[in-house]
């Protein structure tokens, strides 16, 4: 007999509505059920084997529950719990969060991330960006479609070097020239067939031990760059940092 139909409301229903069979309807059982209704409980006697039984079966769950109750409680104290209790109330709340989780990661998911944490993260730039000012807005807008255009003509990684200023094999001189800024002081080397630039970008003077100041120029960074199939850009083909 299924355990979800072994309690006293189901023994209540048979002692009292048996002869019509209430306690069968009650279970699921609708075909017997009927036939219980239509013969009085099978003339009273089907009704009492079923009173009986179910009875029985009651009385060897609730002996059952008792005999587990000891063994639950050592097992929560060997968890460190103080009451079985404590113990269903951590277990719910833990299918609680589970089930939250799962229901994040779907809507994750279903918005085209791979994990909570980079869905989380988007909402978070999103509302960001909308608590920004229009003309910050409105900047972050043409940074973002330069990046769009960079990425489509010269790959994402140029794209992800430019973003976060650094240089890199394939990007362009004009981004270069925007990493470093139109103000630098730069030093050129151009090949004899014309193929080929080698320029030195940022002129400064170090300081000397002394405190005077280097007459001899340094350079923060060298870049070789190479000319485009098209013949119209120059790309960068070689860098080092000094």
């Amino acid at each position: 007999m299924d355990d979800r139909y072994i309690n006293y409301k189901v023994l209540f229903l048979c002692f009292f509505l048996g002869i019509l069979g209430v306690h069968r309807f009650y279970q699921g059982k609708y075909i017997t059920g009927f036939l219980m209704f239509f013969t009085l409980g099978g003339a009273f006697v089907w009704w009492i084997i079923d009173l009986v039984r179910i009875g029985y079966h009651l009385q060897i769950k609730l002996l059952k529950e008792r005999k587990a109750k000891p063994e639950a409680k050592v097992e929560d104290k060997a968890a460190g719990y103080n009451s079985i209790q404590e113990h269903k109330d951590v277990q719910a709340e833990a299918e609680i969060r589970a089930k939250a989780k799962a229901k994040a990661l779907a809507e994750a998911k279903a918005a085209g991330y791979n994990s909570i944490q980079e869905y989380d993260d988007a909402k978070a730039k999103t509302k960001a960006l909308a608590n920004l000012p229009r003309a910050t807005r409105s900047k972050n807008k043409k940074l973002e479609k330069k990046l769009t255009l960079i990425s489509e003509k010269y790959g994402s990684n140029v794209a992800k070097a430019f973003s976060s200023n650094y240089i890199t094999v394939g990007m362009p001189k004009s981004c270069v020239e925007d990493l470093k800024g139109f103000g630098h002081d730069a030093k050129r080397k151009t090949s004899r067939d014309g193929e080929f630039i080698k320029e030195k970008y940022g002129k400064y003077f170090k300081k000397l031990s002394n405190g005077t100041l280097s007459t001899n120029p340094s350079f923060e960074v060298e870049v070789e760059y190479e000319r485009a199939d098209d013949k119209n850009s120059w790309l960068v083909c070689s860098f080092r940092d000094f």
